[in-house]
């Protein structure tokens, strides 16, 4: 869950995929920087609120790609219209 700069509350649920060369692959688990372009990373989050203001995310299909630094996942979303 996260909540929103404005006081909304979101559930996301995030399914992907990451695969990649194996000694890319080892290079993320031991939490070295490694260059996205690398490896591919790809994910489909499901948006929950009960909040009105966010209620379009809860019937919106989004794509995202990621990316893996050494203490925090990037990841961005894409709405598909």
């Amino acid at each position: 869950m996260i909540e929103t700069h404005d006081g909304a509350v979101i559930d996301i649920r995030d399914f992907g995929y990451r695969r990649g060369p194996a000694d890319v692959i080892a290079q993320l688990a031991r939490g070295e920087e490694v260059d996205p372009s690398l490896y591919y990373m790809r994910t489909t989050p499901q948006f929950e609120t009960g909040d009105p203001r966010y209620a379009w995310l809860n019937y919106t299909l989004v794509v995202g790609t990621g990316g893996r630094q050494k203490a925090s996942v990037t990841l961005t979303f894409y709405e598909v219209l």
